[in-house]
C-alpha cells in the first residue's frame, strides 16, 4: 500500500539473489503495478520478506532516471517521480533484490500530460514490426505469476461488445466450447510471464488483415479444476492499425448475367478476387472493405481462396440460394504477400436480384 515514509530499525542484505546463497524468501508487496499522474511526486511502498530472511532489508535499483530512488528500511521504501512532460505515457522499472530472497520488479506507470488515466492496468502491451499481414506483440505482466488470455482482435470487432464484461465473458465462452469439443484443458490456453510473439512457431502466429485497426489484448484469467472461471475484470489494451498494402492501378467492373459473376479487369497481370454475398450479410458489415477481408479469412482458412487474373466469368451458382432475393456482388484487386499483401484496389460491388 502506498502511504507516507516513516523510520524503522533495519538490518542490510549485504548482497542481492544472485549472490551464492539459494533464494528461498520472498518479497511480499501488495501492490506491484505503481500508478502515479503526469505531475510526478513522491510515493512510498510497503513490504515484508517472507522467509528466513524476514526483517532484512531490500535492495532497490531503478532503470530510470525520472525515477529517484530515497530511503529504503525494512519494512517501506520511497521513491520521487519527475514531471512527465514527453507528452507520451511512460512505464519504469523498480528492482528489488536481497541475499536469499527471490528478486522482484515493480511497475511504475505514469500518464502523460492531461491524462486522466493510468498507461495500462495489469500488462505493458508494446507493438512493432507492423506489416500488412502480421505484428510483433511483447506484453510484460506486472504480476509474472498470473496467467492471462492475450489476442488480437479488431476493432470494430471488439468495440460490437457493450463492455470489458461482456467481451471476456465471450471469450471464455470459445475457450470451454472448443475444451467441450476437443477435450482440452482450459488453462492451456493461457499464458504465464512474459510473451513475445517472435518467439512463436510460424503456425501459432495470428495473421491480421491489411490497413485495419486492431487492439493487441491482455487480461487476467485462471481456472480450477472444475472449469470454474476467474478474473479481475480489467483489461489491458494496445491499439495499432496494420499497413496498407502497396495499391494498383488496376480497374474493375462487373455485372451479372444468371449464375455469372463478370468482371473485366483492366490489368492483366494483377490478381483479383470476389464473392456474391445475400443483401443482408452485406449490411451487416461496416464497409465494403470489412467484407473483402471476412471472405478473404475464411477462404484461407479452408484453402479456398481463388485469385484470378485478367477478365473473367465467374461461377456463382453456389452463393445463390434462393430466387427473388437480393444479393450484392463484390470484387476488389488482391495481392498475396508476407510483407506487402492485401487489398490492392477498392472495392467494387453492384446490387442485383436473382
Amino acid at each position: 500500500m502506498l502511504h507516507l515514509l516513516f523510520d524503522s530499525a533495519f538490518a542490510a542484505c549485504g548482497g542481492n539473489a544472485e549472490d551464492n546463497e539459494e533464494a528461498t524468501s520472498t518479497f511480499d508487496v501488495k501492490v506491484k503495478l505503481l500508478s502515479i499522474g503526469s505531475e510526478g511526486g513522491k510515493l512510498a511502498v510497503d513490504y515484508s520478506i517472507k522467509g528466513s530472511k524476514e526483517g532484512n532489508t531490500a535492495e532497490v535499483s531503478t532503470d530510470k532516471d525520472w525515477i529517484h530512488l530515497g530511503k529504503t528500511y525494512s519494512t517501506t521504501f520511497s521513491f520521487n517521480v519527475d514531471k512527465n512532460e514527453t507528452g507520451e505515457d511512460r512505464t519504469g522499472e523498480i528492482k528489488m533484490t536481497c541475499e536469499g530472497v527471490q528478486p522482484l520488479t515493480l511497475v511504475v506507470s505514469q500518464g502523460k500530460e492531461g491524462s486522466s488515466s493510468q498507461a495500462y492496468n495489469k500488462f505493458k502491451i508494446e507493438v512493432s514490426e507492423i506489416t500488412t499481414s502480421s505484428a510483433r506483440v511483447v506484453i510484460t505482466p506486472v504480476n509474472a505469476a498470473e496467467t492471462y488470455l492475450y489476442s488480437i482482435v479488431s476493432k470494430s470487432d471488439y468495440d460490437k461488445f457493450a463492455n470489458v464484461e461482456a467481451y471476456i465473458k465471450k471469450r471464455i465462452e470459445q475457450i470451454k466450447e472448443m475444451c467441450a469439443i476437443y477435450g482440452m484443458n482450459p488453462n492451456s490456453f493461457l499464458t504465464k510471464g512474459t510473451f513475445d510473439t517472435a518467439k512463436l512457431e510460424t503456425a501459432r502466429k495470428t495473421t491480421i488483415m491489411d490497413n485495419t485497426a486492431y487492439y493487441a489484448s491482455a487480461f487476467d484469467l485462471s481456472f480450477d479444476d472444475k472449469g470454474n472461471a476467474s478474473y479481475s475484470g480489467k483489461i489491458d489494451l494496445c491499439e495499432f492499425r496494420s499497413k496498407k498494402a502497396t495499391q494498383s492501378n488496376m480497374t474493375l467492373s462487373l455485372s451479372v448475367s444468371g449464375t455469372h459473376l463478370n468482371v473485366t479487369s483492366s490489368s492483366s497481370g494483377d490478381t483479383w478476387i470476389c464473392d456474391v454475398v445475400s443483401k443482408d450479410a452485406w449490411d451487416e458489415f461496416s464497409v465494403p472493405e470489412d467484407a473483402a477481408h471476412t471472405y478473404i479469412s475464411t477462404m484461407t482458412q479452408y484453402g479456398a481462396l481463388t485469385l484470378y487474373k485478367g477478365s473473367q466469368s465467374v461461377d456463382v451458382s453456389g452463393s445463390l440460394t434462393e430466387r427473388g432475393k437480393e444479393y450484392v456482388a463484390f470484387a476488389v484487386g488482391y495481392r498475396q504477400s508476407d510483407t506487402d499483401g492485401g487489398l490492392t484496389t477498392e472495392v467494387k460491388y453492384i446490387t442485383f436480384k436473382y
